[in-house]
């Protein structure tokens, strides 16, 4: 019989390579449809500087290169980063109903695109990325007031304050989004597009940009995997095998709150991945985060890839906001998760 971690590493293997097909089939498939071949090619061109590509037309290469790699890119960091975000924040706070967002950061960040929206805010120099920065701020600034709030409340910072304080907060965060969205009626739809999140201005610059964080941020939590697995035993576990429970948890939080906030800075809020994700893995590799948080990453990825390809293509040529999608799909697959926790629970 197959060792537990044997099995793992297999399923993981399967899971990239699931990852793959779905990137070149996304990649592909749009109102202008491209061979495969074409596409495989053409990546491994760009990417390793292999194979001969003279056939393939400059117009193909264009849409690949400046539009559908990015897009593909983008939505492959954003659903890894909102995915290891919830997979963090649900065994920080024991939750599985966490998820990244629940320290209030993609509020914040909502509130930040919508204001700027709304008033037109462009920054000097950086105007192309004038929404993006200024909803990073707001999100910084979320992070912290929760923090402190939390801190002011509850120095243990335990996890009901944690969740309460992120709950009340992104309950107000919603009112005055809702606030500004009643004032400036005028810039509604466009508002409203991008607080159900998008993948369509995606770019290489905004790849730029996005990546260095992520990347980061990746490497930081997955360093703390030991760690993670301790606090399933509880704080005071942790506390008694030498963990520092409180600095290993703000880090934490401020770490996957930097991932979300940058996803939703960069493509509006998308609901549902870091809550259902998660929660899948969690059905196959139980309670292991060094299985956990590398499998959350691929699995997020390719279900943001693949809720893209959907959102562009079921309409096309229009194109449905990526978080109805999302919310769609995950709504359903939350149900019969919990379904199945009841059942095996006997409730």
């Amino acid at each position: 019989m197959l060792k537990k971690t044997n099995i793992n590493n297999y399923i993981f293997f399967i899971s990239i390579l699931i990852y793959l097909i779905i990137c070149i089939v996304s990649i592909s498939v749009g109102s202008v449809k491209i061979n495969f071949s074409y596409t495989i090619r053409a990546i491994l061109n760009i990417l390793f500087n292999i194979g001969d590509i003279s056939d393939i037309s400059e117009t193909i290469m264009t849409i690949l290169i400046n539009i559908r790699l990015p897009r593909v890119i983008m939505a492959s960091i954003v659903g890894a980063s909102l995915s290891l975000a919830g997979a963090v924040m649900q065994g920080l706070l024991k939750n599985p109903l966490a998820d990244g967002s629940s320290l209030g950061v993609a509020s914040g960040a909502s509130i930040g695109a919508t204001i700027a929206i709304a008033l037109g805010i462009t920054l000097p120099i950086l105007s192309e990325f004038s929404i993006i920065i200024i909803s990073i701020i707001f999100a910084f600034l979320s992070l912290f007031f929760v923090l402190y709030v939390v801190k002011k409340i509850d120095s243990k910072m335990s996890t009901n304050t944690v969740i309460l304080a992120g709950v009340i907060f992104s309950m107000f965060a919603s009112s005055v989004s809702s606030l500004i969205l009643a004032i400036f009626s005028n810039d509604i739809k466009k508002i409203v597009f991008w607080t159900l999140g998008s993948l369509s201005s995606s770019s290489i610059s905004k790849v730029l940009i996005i990546l260095p964080i992520f990347l980061i941020c990746v490497v930081y939590i997955l360093s703390k995997i030991s760690e993670l697995n301790v606090f399933q035993i509880g704080e005071d576990g942790a506390k008694y095998l030498g963990v520092n429970t409180k600095s290993t948890k703000i880090s934490l939080f401020i770490f996957s709150s930097v991932l979300v906030g940058m996803s939703v800075a960069m493509t509006g809020n998308i609901g549902f991945v870091g809550l259902v994700i998660p929660s899948i893995v969690r059905m196959v590799v139980k309670t292991d985060y060094k299985f956990i948080l590398p499998f959350s990453m691929i699995l997020g990825a390719s279900f943001l890839c693949l809720t893209d390809l959907i959102s562009r293509t079921i309409i096309a040529p229009s194109e449905l906001p990526i978080g109805t999608v999302t919310s769609l799909f995950g709504a359903v697959i939350f149900v019969y998760i919990l379904y199945n926790f009841k059942k095996r629970k006997g409730v």
